[in-house]
């Protein structure tokens, strides 16, 4: 009799860093943010509401992440947490690319801000645990 035992051991990977960070979410200006939510929520989104019921509003939906804040409009900002932001930057400036230092203006965080040729907004903020 011949037993034969089969396992499975799945290939051991380090953890890829992303060159900007992990992607947060996609932040935007709204007018009433409680009409924003009711909009968004039968599409799959959930609010995840502060504790005070301040601040940016959060929907997210399969880990896709939308923060509407009521404020002055401005354009829409893509939003990544760096582990390392002058890491980042550092790697970033090997690459050509230069960001400006900013804050995060909804959490006071360390950033940096870029801005592509067509206009888009990324913000890549400090991660903080």
């Amino acid at each position: 009799t011949i037993l034969e035992a089969r396992t499975f051991s799945p290939p051991t990977t380090a953890r890829i860093k992303p060159v900007i960070g992990f992607f947060r979410e996609y932040r935007f200006p709204v007018r009433r943010a409680a009409g924003s939510a009711a909009f968004w929520e039968p599409l799959g989104f959930v609010a995840m509401h502060t504790e005070d019921g301040g601040g940016p509003l959060v929907l997210t939906s399969d880990g896709v992440d939308l923060c509407v804040f009521e404020g002055p409009s401005e354009s829409p900002v893509l939003v990544y947490d760096s582990p390392d932001l002058e890491d980042t930057a550092a790697e970033l400036m090997t690459r050509g690319v230069v960001g400006r230092p900013a804050e995060d203006p909804l959490g006071g965080a360390e950033a940096l801000e870029l801005t592509a040729p067509e206009g888009t907004r990324l913000l890549i903020v400090q991660e903080t645990l």
